[in-house]
Parts: C-alpha cells; sequence; structure tokens
C-alpha cells in the first residue's frame, strides 16, 4: 500500500507524520498535531474514523474511512467564520471523489453533504465535536 500515511499500532504513521495519539474519545482515536503536519492519514488500517485535534487539543477534524480509504473529511477550524460560528446541524464536509486515473479519491475541493445513511450514523458525534470546539474545550478522552 506504499505510504499513504497508514497508522501502525506500534506508534506513528508508516509516512512519519507527526502526530501524537492521546486519547480515545467515543470509541475514535484522537491525535494531536505535534509538529506544523495539518492532515490526518490517508489509509487506516484500525478504524472507521480519526480526530485530529491541535496543539491545545481542541478539535480540528474527523475524518471518516470507508474500506480503510477516506470517505469524508469534516472540518472544524476551515475558517474564522466556521471557528466560531459552527450551528447545531451545520457542517463543513468535504467528500472524496473517485478520479479517472487516481489511485486513491481525491478530496473534493468545496463542501458537500453526507450521504443520509452516513449523516444519521456521524451526526451525533460531529454534533459533540462542535459543542468541544465552540466551548474552547480540551478534547478529553480515556487513553
Amino acid at each position: 500500500m506504499g505510504s499513504r500515511g497508514m497508522y501502525l499500532e506500534s506508534g506513528g504513521f508508516k509516512n512519519g507524520l507527526t502526530y501524537k495519539k492521546y486519547a480515545v474519545y467515543e470509541g475514535i482515536k484522537v491525535f494531536q498535531v505535534v509538529e506544523k503536519q495539518t492532515k490526518l492519514p490517508d489509509a487506516s488500517n484500525t478504524s472507521d474514523a480519526y480526530i485530529l485535534t491541535d496543539k491545545d487539543k481542541i478539535p480540528k477534524q474527523l475524518r471518516i474511512y470507508e474500506n480503510r480509504i477516506p470517505k469524508y473529511d469534516v472540518d472544524f477550524s476551515h475558517s474564522e467564520h466556521h471557528r466560531s460560528e459552527i450551528q447545531d446541524g451545520e457542517y463543513h464536509v468535504h467528500c472524496y471523489e473517485t478520479v479517472p486515473g487516481e489511485r486513491w479519491p481525491v478530496r473534493g475541493k468545496t463542501a458537500g453533504k453526507m450521504a443520509p445513511e452516513d449523516m444519521a450514523k456521524w451526526k451525533d458525534i460531529m454534533d459533540k465535536l462542535i459543542e468541544v470546539r465552540n466551548e474552547g474545550k480540551r478534547l478529553e478522552g480515556t487513553e
């Protein structure tokens, strides 16, 4: 599978991305930015989703995977508007698209919408992450 950034249970990522797993929140592994890296891995060996926080443990992104490859990015810090004014039920979602000639799906350039069945599955966790972010709280979970 090459170096698409898969998380290794032994610690770190296959391509050397700079994250630190510090918690599990609602059954999802939470990674904190250690250096100036701003994206989650392109593949998942271990989970249906990962959460990324900034250095202060404030939620930045939820990446949802299907069959180990990314399906959606839900951004919680996309712009000043989204940092301070995300409302309940409003999500900044980028869908991954299959592009002819590309081996891996490509993140859509504009925000889109989740399929209804995916929204039903992920809405509660997205709302919880938005609440944590809007309150300026650190995302805490179990070790």
